[in-house]
């Protein structure tokens, strides 16, 4: 199956900005449509498009909607791809509903104000699961012939229970809503440990 991207190899100053999101959370709800009605079925659409988009080796048809970290990372691994192959991913259903595990919210700005005038980012993770199935295809040429077969290897196209943990976000920079994007995935264990992170920056016991 594909893996998985963990926002946690990025390097600790990735999260510096994340330190305030707890503590402007509730205050800047009362100023901002935050839409968090919609987190749920959006993160649930990027993650759809997201695996369609990179089983079929076309990732950049999601460049708009992905953050720089999680498309290098898929970027870099299609190129990597052997030749003659080709994936079908697919979602057979969904293991109960996708859940809004963290949302956070938080001015970017140094001196924030009560305003449209702050950059604002919503960050949420939404847990994912569901039964799905890589197939992998190899595209094979017998001896003297011209016509070209496509195989499926051994052992791919099963489906699988998969349990992921999409982080998506979105910012309002000036007042303008942005779109949501994913910026990677995550597991229950990484979260806790970016708690502790956000913890120890803004001095809290």
């Amino acid at each position: 199956m594909f893996r998985r991207h963990y926002i946690t190899t990025q390097p600790p100053e990735v999260y510096e900005e994340m330190g305030r999101l707890r503590r402007f959370g509730t205050y800047f709800h009362s100023l901002y449509d935050l839409e968090r009605s919609k987190i749920v079925p959006n993160a649930e659409k990027l993650y759809a498009e997201m695996y369609t988009c990179f089983a079929k080796g076309n990732i950049d048809a999601m460049r708009p909607r992905l953050c720089d970290n999680i498309y290098g990372l898929l970027a870099s691994r299609i190129q990597t791809r052997a030749p003659n192959t080709r994936f079908e991913w697919k979602v057979h259903r969904y293991v109960g509903k996708p859940w809004l595990c963290s949302y956070r919210v938080g001015v970017m700005d140094p001196n924030p104000k009560p305003s449209n005038e702050n950059n604002v980012l919503q960050q949420a993770v939404v847990r994912i699961r569901s039964m799905q199935s890589l197939k992998k295809f190899k595209r094979t040429r017998a001896k003297g012939s011209t016509n070209a077969e496509e195989v499926l290897e051994a052992g791919s196209g099963d489906e699988k229970l998969v349990i992921e943990y999409l982080v998506i976000q979105k910012m309002l920079r000036k007042g303008k809503p942005g779109p949501w994007k994913v910026w990677g995935t995550t597991d229950e264990t990484t979260m806790e440990k970016i708690e502790a992170a956000e913890k120890k920056k803004i001095g809290e016991k």
